[in-house]
C-alpha cells in the first residue's frame, strides 16, 4: 500500500497516535503507519459491510491467505512489506478476533474475555512493539 495512503489513515483514525509519532523517526512512522493502515483495513472489512457472513467469508480468506503466504493476497502484500517483518501469527491472532465481530459475541467467562481482548487489542500492541523494536 502506498505510503501516503497508509499515512493518511493513521492521520485521520488514529488522532492519539498520530500525535505520539511525531516523536518518532522518519523511518519508524512509515512503519507504524503502514501497520495501523492494515489493521484499520482488516477492521473495517467487519466494521463497515452490511453482511455479516461475507464480511466472514472474506476474513477467513485473509486468514487462509495468510497461512498460504500468498503474497497475491493485498492483506499478506501489505502485511509483507511493512519493516520490520511483522509475525504473521500474531496478524493471524487480529483477524481471528476481528472475524469473531462478525458474529454474535458471547463471552461467559474471563479466560473467554482475556482471549478476545487479546486478539483485537493486544495483538495490535504487540505488533507495534515488533515494528518499534521494543
Amino acid at each position: 500500500m502506498n505510503e501516503t495512503i497508509n499515512e493518511n489513515i493513521f492521520r485521520t483514525h488514529a488522532s492519539s497516535f498520530y500525535f505520539a509519532s511525531f516523536w518518532l523517526g522518519a523511518k519508524d512512522f512509515q512503519s507504524v503507519s503502514a501497520l495501523y493502515a492494515l489493521c484499520r483495513k482488516v477492521d473495517d472489512i467487519a466494521d463497515e459491510s452490511t453482511s455479516s457472513s461475507k464480511s466472514f467469508k472474506q476474513l477467513t480468506h485473509v486468514i487462509e491467505s495468510i497461512q498460504a503466504k500468498d503474497i497475491t493476497n493485498e492483506y499478506v502484500e501489505h502485511l509483507m512489506s511493512i519493516t520490520p517483518l511483522v509475525d504473521a501469527e500474531i496478524f493471524t491472532h487480529l483477524v481471528l478476533g476481528v472475524r469473531s465481530d462478525t458474529q454474535p459475541v458471547a463471552i461467559s467467562n474471563e479466560k473467554e474475555l482475556l482471549q478476545y481482548c487479546y486478539q483485537v487489542a493486544g495483538t495490535v500492541g504487540l505488533m507495534m512493539c515488533n515494528v518499534l523494536k521494543v
